[in-house]
């Protein structure tokens, strides 16, 4: 990640924090988390400042405004209005309201879209991917991330009736979905299955990669104090994300492109 875009992060998280980390709306900002998934973004497109990039599920306006260095046609979309975080955006970015299942654009109108931690949540994946696939223009990316089924952690809450559990219910992920559907309040996927729903809608995977916990959270924690150590632990992250065991990573993080029927 270039020097102006981290100083735009470190700019962010300054600004505003608790706005983004209050309520039902916020995202927790994990810079080192999104400089890895940006440097995949910058890695697998091909952005220049003419490029039309949607970003959808746009949460808290991270991705859009960092993307702001390399495009001037940005559009964030987002279920949740977000009024808070429109002052802060650059001149552009255009932030709606709008549902994934129901984009508000014609035909081949983006370049790239990206869907980060957001497919787990839409209630019909397959509609809201057939409706990237018609405003993609011809050879147009996805790229998006979700949470892994082989990670043996559960990423998100789970709920048993009117009690809510929080993240990290060990072996949960594991369970056959029948079982999940009754108590997940999030999905998630295999990197199979990814493959064969995306090319059910003629997006073809062209790489996926695997992402261990990016441990943003103890590193403003119990590791506040301690960087020497969360940089050891991370390095071996990377180790082990380089070896087979990558595919126990906690996100898969992967590429699609528009093929034209």
């Amino acid at each position: 990640m270039k020097g102006n875009e981290v100083k735009r992060l470190n700019f962010i998280m300054k600004k505003d924090w608790t706005q983004f980390k209050s309520g039902s709306v916020s995202s927790w900002i994990n810079a080192y988390g999104i400089q890895k998934k940006l440097t995949f973004v910058l890695n697998n497109s091909e952005i220049n400042s003419n490029s039309r990039i949607l970003d959808v599920g746009c949460g808290s306006g991270i991705f859009s405004q960092l993307l702001a260095a390399y495009s001037s046609n940005i559009i964030g979309i987002d279920i949740v209005n977000r009024t808070e975080i429109i002052n802060n955006c650059k001149d552009n970015i255009n932030l709606s309201l709008m549902s994934a299942e129901k984009l508000g654009f014609k035909e081949k109108t983006f370049d790239l879209v990206i869907m980060m931690e957001v497919l787990e949540h839409i209630p019909d994946v397959d509609f809201a991917l057939k409706e990237v696939y018609r405003i993609l223009k011809d050879d147009g990316k996805l790229i998006a991330s979700t949470p892994n089924k082989l990670f043996p952690f559960e990423t998100h809450k789970i709920k048993i009736g009117s009690m809510n559990i929080n993240e990290g219910v060990p072996v949960f992920p594991l369970l056959p979905q029948k079982l999940r559907n009754r108590f997940e309040t999030a999905r998630v996927f295999t990197a199979k299955g990814l493959r064969k729903k995306l090319y059910k809608h003629v997006l073809i995977i062209q790489e996926i990669k695997y992402f261990l916990p990016s441990l943003d959270g103890l590193e403003r924690g119990y590791l506040a104090h301690q960087p020497k150590l969360l940089q050891l632990i991370r390095m071996i992250f990377e180790c082990i994300e380089k070896s087979i065991l990558k595919y126990m990573g906690m996100t898969i993080i992967f590429v699609a492109e528009k093929v034209n029927k």
